[in-house]
């Protein structure tokens, strides 16, 4: 049986593998294809954008990083694979406000994303080739506030041509 720690043993030493060998294997210039077998069961195909990483919301707001201008960082990204999945939320989401025309802020308890952060952002989606995982504020602000940003997430990602996936951070206490 293939188990998580199995798993994770096998993914550090094709790492290892690959670090000592960059030249031997470029994965940003074909689409990999990896099937896990254990030594006994049915051999497990893992996706080709199995990948992915994670970012706080405060790395979007920020100029520079996820940026469609960052060649270098572009260039890391396409490194890991042709696909994958940016994951956007963390702590910070908990403490960010979506204001479309407002001005964007990064700071880890006063995040603020803007239209303008998100067709950036877009734009990286559509350079990079990924897709993203959107985490929404539900711990502060209104229903109403988080369905205006999960509407200009959806509306600015899928007009670039990714999919978008949203997801929700910590529910508010109603506990007195």
């Amino acid at each position: 049986m293939l188990t998580r720690r199995r798993l994770l043993e096998n993914a550090v030493k094709i790492s290892a593998g690959l670090a000592c060998a960059p030249a031997a294997v470029s994965f940003a210039d074909e689409s990999p294809s990896i099937t896990l077998r254990s030594t006994r069961g049915t051999p497990v195909d893992v996706p080709a954008n199995f990948i992915g990483l994670g970012y706080e919301m405060s790395s979007v707001a920020s100029t520079g990083l996820l940026d469609p201008e960052n060649h270098p960082y572009i260039e890391l990204i396409r490194g890991l694979g042709p696909k994958g999945v940016l994951r956007v939320g963390g702590i910070v989401a908990n403490y960010t406000r979506y204001e479309p025309k407002g001005t964007a802020l990064a700071e880890r308890q006063n995040t603020v994303i803007t239209r303008a952060v998100l067709e950036r952002f877009a734009a990286f989606l559509r350079v990079t080739g990924w897709t993203a995982i959107w985490s929404l504020n539900f711990a502060q602000g209104t229903i109403q506030q988080a369905a205006e940003e999960a509407r200009a997430v959806y509306e600015r990602l899928t007009a670039a041509g990714h999919d978008a996936l949203l997801t929700h951070t910590g529910l508010p206490d109603h506990r007195s």
